[in-house]
């Protein structure tokens, strides 16, 4: 019987690995060797930097998809995407479905919605 050193993830859609190259490409802005800041503090150098490397990424992005830079949002998981989705994107129509299996935070914008 097989048996692994380590157990076997199969909860991809909770949370995956980060692929090498993206690893390697963002570990010196985790490890504060290429700066360190809050990318929205436009009043320093520092948050100026961090913006402008997230503004490179977001053209790198949109790029390899074919769209436009303001096209690309970063978010910082799946419940803020879907919610993001749902408020940016949902007209209450009829025939719109959400199942109990979904998270609450992503159910709530439809219950909204609905109301309107």
């Amino acid at each position: 019987m097989y048996q692994p050193e380590r157990p076997l993830y199969l909860d991809s859609a909770a949370t995956t690995r980060v692929a090498p190259e993206v690893f390697a490409t963002m570990l010196p802005y985790l490890d504060g060797s290429e700066g360190f800041a809050n990318p929205s503090s436009g009043q320093h150098i520092a948050g100026r930097d961090a913006a402008a490397v997230i503004e490179q990424a977001r053209a790198q992005v949109a790029g390899e998809l074919h769209c436009a830079s303001d096209e690309i949002i970063f978010t910082s998981g799946a419940t803020e995407s879907i919610n993001l989705t749902l408020q940016g994107s949902l007209v209450p129509t009829p025939g719109t479905v959400a199942t109990s299996s979904q998270q609450g935070l992503s159910t709530r914008p439809l219950s909204l919605a609905a109301m309107r």
